[in-house]
């Protein structure tokens, strides 16, 4: 049964979809959309308008409902054991975030040690273990979580993967986004709303924060609408040149780092397959001195 409470959030989701297309919903046509969707989930209906908003062929009209219940998503499904590794690796790193589920949680801290002692590959084929052993025990769809690292800037990118990933809504990003003491709480609102959809980039947000930009400032760059003005012209300029090199170095940096990370996976691939050839030599070994 729908509750009200899931009625309004689904109706604003739809709200805030039309919104962000510059479309005025009448409210016939917005029941007509809620009876049409029937007992969808709020929290499904926003993850399936986000990835609607994301696909360069037909997110650049608002969705029919045709359109929203084929990007429903499986929220039952959890990540394969290689996805959910190249999850885990990140942990590693205390400067660094992690979005992940208390299953991949758990199978890291079981590759912890070995991963400290210098055996990657050792460390991988451990976790693929205890996750594959949580998987086959698995009922319940996969929770997501924040495990905050001490760079805010990686958490932030961090939570604005997850969101562009599907793994959580923008509401539940913005909530995982921690507050900055410099800023008034509306502030910091206007700036992780741009950030989660797309208007602003991280390393702009982490400027703004650290800045203590103005709440005018701040909601106009993300995208509200407020007035313009005309003293902040200048400084607002200034502003936009310093994030246009801003932004150019976050891409390159974060282009280089998931290279390198793609570069650690097949390494870690090919010495997981040497180590198994191994293994089979030394049995077929052991096959002929016992015949």
């Amino acid at each position: 049964m729908t509750t009200d409470t899931d009625w309004q959030a689904r109706e604003s989701a739809l709200l805030d979809c039309a919104n962000t297309y510059g479309v005025v919903l009448s409210d016939s046509r917005l029941d007509n959309y809620l009876r049409l969707l029937g007992n969808v989930p709020a929290r499904t209906l926003e993850l399936a308008l986000d990835a609607h908003a994301r696909d360069p062929k037909c997110g650049r009209f608002f969705p029919q409902v045709a359109d929203i219940f084929a990007k429903l998503p499986n929220e039952n499904a959890h990540p394969g054991a290689d996805s959910a590794w190249a999850i885990a690796m990140q942990s590693f790193d205390e400067e660094a975030s992690v979005v992940w589920t208390k299953e991949i949680a758990a199978a890291r801290n079981l590759a912890l040690p070995i991963w400290e002692a210098g055996d990657k590959v050792g460390a991988r084929m451990a976790f693929r273990d205890g996750y594959e052993k949580a998987m086959s025990n698995i009922t319940s769809a996969p929770v997501w979580t924040l495990s905050p690292g001490h760079d805010l800037l990686l958490r932030q990118e961090a939570v604005q993967h997850a969101v562009n990933a599907g793994l959580i809504t923008k509401r539940e990003g913005s909530a995982m986004l921690p507050h900055h003491n410099a800023i008034a709480p509306e502030v910091h609102d206007a700036i992780n709303s741009g950030l989660l959809e797309g208007r602003i980039r991280v390393r702009e947000a982490s400027e703004m924060k650290s800045n203590g930009m103005g709440a005018g400032t701040a909601k106009r760059l993300s995208g509200a609408v407020v007035d313009h003005p005309r003293k902040e012209e200048e400084g607002q300029r200034r502003f936009a040149r310093i994030m246009n090199q801003a932004i150019k170095e976050a891409d390159e940096r974060d282009a280089e780092r998931r290279a390198k990370l793609r570069e650690q996976v097949i390494d870690e691939d090919r010495a997981m397959e040497r180590r198994r050839n191994e293994m089979l030599m030394m049995l077929e070994q052991l096959k002929a001195k016992e015949g």
